[in-house]
């Protein structure tokens, strides 16, 4: 894993080799202070003149001013770092994200994912950015002044080699222990985020239901579930942590020790024991720094396992058609689905089975059914969502799947039956299906949707902030911006997923005739709830359990009295009791 993470600092090497060698080199003012400190206790033992201690203690301030500019410098290096290994990460986290496109949702939680976006990424700021060029700086420390030591005590310098190892090696032997619990710490995060989004997000259904409470208790367990892991966790680094402890402080006391020894035994120079006495500090100094910053990259290690875990994720529907999906102007194409079966959740739910549809080129074909007959599904495979286990899928006589997706997709206008908006402005979410459109086109499809009304009545007009997913609108208005922005997008294929099913009677014309005006001279596919909508349509599908009952036109279909029948009866009835 450690060398998968390193290979995510591409980009940002340069910056964390300078902050290494900016380390390298405040690791030599300690060094240099060193000397310079047993230098001076090595006068005072002596009894020399005081003038002597004069460039002595220029020296060391000298030392200490350099080392706080080299600090500074040292910290700007590696924010910067971390910006770009953290930006390069989330861009690839993102992209793979939309590459996997609708299909990775429909198990995973979006709290979970936004946890690994955003904060499993920081918690990886520390190894990669700290730790990585610690490694370094602790290297070079360590073959400048162990030798060093060994020259003048040879014993000295292999007790100190001796804990340094230990210093380096014990934090290894709780790797397993800590990574297992480092596991268990982010899942419950993971858990905990999820719970608090959906809690935020179902707010008003809670309050309904006045089920606020048992949501609560819900969050107070998961909350109580991170701190037991988030406390375990912290024991085991601390038990790590005091053996790194215990290992330099023994070698540091050991080294003085034996050097005072060899000492009085006359094998050793007072001006050589206070070198040692400083040295010995300044090496061990970097070992500390490189177990703190070991320790504090642990939750991002659990992180990054998760992190490499969805990286990792097979992607489904696979972006390799090279043909380009060009449509001339006035030139309506035709969509013919061919056999087409298909399951959601690796073929453990079937939704479609040996589907046969086409729709000629500029044709309104209809799709009705109960709820649950694959209706949705048509939609989500002709946007290539998901791609069928078998059968093909033509748009003008050629399989989707030789197109680039987004060739395929900029082709097709769709106005869905939950209308998502983003949070901005309700010009900002008209201009997603045209981002270059200018302020009179995106008006002039507001009237033509009949949003213009609403939307110059709102308190900033254009620019009034709508709210998460448009809550400050009503169901008709959302519905109204949707048009709006397909009417914008202006594909030759158009596909209306139930589009006034949320639409109350009163919005009801205004939004159909807003569609009818949409689905001129386009090759359209229709969803229907209220069948009195598709009437005109030139031919109409009844969907039933994963295939076709019935097709035809409306009139057919009444004549027959078969399944479209069925449902008309059964939605009339509906009507008749509210």
């Amino acid at each position: 894993m450690i060398l998968r993470l390193l290979s995510v600092t591409k980009g940002a090497r340069g910056s964390l080799l300078a902050k290494a060698l900016i380390g390298v080199l405040i690791t030599g003012t300690y060094i240099v202070q060193a000397f310079l400190s047993a230098k001076g206790v090595s006068y005072a033992f002596a009894e020399l003149n005081w003038r002597l201690f004069i460039p002595i203690i220029l020296g060391i301030a000298l030392m200490v001013l350099l080392r706080a500019n080299l600090l500074w410098i040292r910290e700007i290096f590696g924010k910067y770092a971390a910006e770009r290994v953290k930006e390069a990460l989330r861009i690839n986290l993102f992209e793979h994200f939309f590459h996997l496109g609708p299909a990775y949702m429909e198990d995973g939680r979006t709290g979970k994912l936004q946890s690994i976006f955003i904060d499993g990424v920081e918690a990886l700021e520390v190894f990669l950015v700290d730790y990585i060029p610690q490694v370094l700086v602790t290297a070079v420390g360590l073959v400048c002044i162990l030798p060093y030591m060994a020259s003048l005590d040879p014993l000295v310098g292999v007790i100190v080699f001796v804990s340094i190892l230990i210093s380096v090696l014990c934090p290894m032997f709780w790797d397993k222990l800590m990574n297992k619990i480092g596991h268990g710490h982010w899942e419950s995060y993971g858990n905990l985020n999820s719970q608090f989004v959906d809690a935020m997000q179902g707010m008003t259904t809670l309050k309904a239901f006045n089920a606020s409470d048992a949501k609560g208790n819900e969050l107070e367990r998961d909350a109580n579930e991170l701190y037991n892991h988030t406390m375990k966790k912290l024991n085991v680094s601390l038990i790590s942590s005091a053996f790194v402890g215990f290992a330099t402080a023994i070698g540091t006391a050991l080294s003085v020790g034996i050097g005072a020894f060899h000492l009085s035994m006359g094998m050793l120079a007072m001006s050589s024991l206070t070198v040692i006495l400083f040295l010995s500090t300044e090496c061990f100094r970097p070992i500390n720094d490189l177990n703190a910053y070991w320790h504090k990259s642990f939750l991002g290690f659990s992180a990054a396992e998760k992190m490499f875990e969805f990286l990792d994720t097979t992607i489904t529907v696979l972006d390799k058609g090279n043909d380009r999906l060009v449509i001339p102007e006035g030139i309506r194409p035709s969509i013919d689905f061919n056999a087409v079966t298909f399951s959601y959740n690796d073929g453990t739910r079937p939704a479609l089975k040996n589907l046969n549809l086409s729709i000629p080129s500029g044709a309104k074909i209809a799709l009705v059914g109960q709820s649950g007959t694959g209706k949705s599904t048509v939609v989500n495979l002709l946007l290539r969502f998901f791609d069928p286990q078998t059968g093909s899928i033509k748009i003008s006589k050629k399989e989707i799947g030789k197109y680039s997706i987004q060739d395929l997709r900029r082709q097709i206008a769709a106005v869905f039956q939950d209308t998502y908006l983003f949070y901005g402005t309700v010009e900002d979410n008209i201009r997603v299906a045209k981002p270059e459109a200018s302020f009179d086109e995106i008006e002039a499809c507001c009237r033509n949707s009949k949003a213009h009304g609403f939307i110059s009545a709102l308190p900033q007009g254009y620019q009034t902030i709508i709210g998460e997913r448009g809550i400050r609108l009503s169901g008709g208005e959302r519905q109204r911006i949707s048009i709006a922005r397909a009417m914008l997008k202006d594909a030759p294929i158009l596909v209306l997923d139930e589009a006034t099913s949320n639409v109350d009677a009163s919005n009801e014309s205004a939004i159909q005739e807003s569609l009818d005006r949409l689905s001129r001279n386009k090759t359209t596919l229709v969803i229907a709830h209220r069948l009195s909508t598709i009437i005109d349509a030139n031919e109409i599908y009844v969907m039933g359990n994963e295939h076709i009952c019935e097709h035809g036109t409306a009139q057919e279909l009444i004549s027959r009295d078969g399944a479209f029948m069925e449902l008309m009866k059964a939605q009339n009835a509906g009507e008749k009791m509210e």
